[in-house]
């Protein structure tokens, strides 16, 4: 399983500790192009992020077939 987060975010710390991942590999994702990359490529599994950065990297992409 891999899963993707924003390169920077505090939130892969307090996610690895709190959940259960089962050994994940984690994906940085830096910009907004590789999270739409990733997610059309089957790259990451899921992606765990703050949804307003989610919500920005979708009104940029609305159309990308995910």
């Amino acid at each position: 399983m891999s899963v993707g987060f924003l390169g920077v975010s505090p939130s892969v710390g307090v996610v690895f500790n709190n959940v259960n991942l089962g050994g994940a590999k984690i994906e940085n994702l830096y910009t907004p192009e590789a999270y739409i990359k990733a997610l059309t490529s089957g790259g990451v599994d899921a992606i765990i992020d703050d949804i307003l950065y989610i919500k920005a990297v979708l009104a940029m992409y609305p159309a990308s077939g995910f």
